[in-house]
This record gives C-alpha cells, sequence and structure tokens, in this order.
C-alpha cells in the first residue's frame, strides 16, 4: 500500500512539474512578445513626438501661432 500511494505522489510531482515547465515556457513567450509591443510603442511615441515639433515649426514659419 505505502508503494502505491509513493507511485501517485511521484506520478502526481511529475505531472506538475511538465505542467510548470509549459507554464514557463508561456511565460517567457508573453514576455518576450511584451517586450515586442513595448519597443513599438516607444517608437511611435517618439515618431509622434518628433512629428509634434515639426507641425510647430511650421506653424511658427506660417504664423499661425504666437512665438
Amino acid at each position: 500500500m505505502t508503494s502505491d500511494v509513493e507511485n501517485l505522489v511521484l506520478e502526481h510531482s511529475r505531472a506538475m512539474r511538465a505542467d510548470m515547465t509549459e507554464i514557463k515556457l508561456k511565460v517567457d513567450e508573453l514576455a518576450g512578445s511584451y517586450a515586442g509591443l513595448l519597443k513599438i510603442a516607444v517608437s511611435q511615441g517618439d515618431a509622434i513626438v518628433r512629428l509634434d515639433r515639426r507641425v510647430e515649426r511650421i506653424e511658427k514659419r506660417l504664423e499661425l501661432v504666437e512665438a
């Protein structure tokens, strides 16, 4: 009986380890995806800042706003 219990515990431990490995892989994949999205967001933010500066210069040259 003790051997059966030990085998059952060992079987469950192995299954949990496999599940944890799968979860770790998925978390790593999500972290990579998030990092990629963050890089794109930063890049777009930089582009918006550059465009905003250009529009400000154009408005000043056309005297659409006060300097």
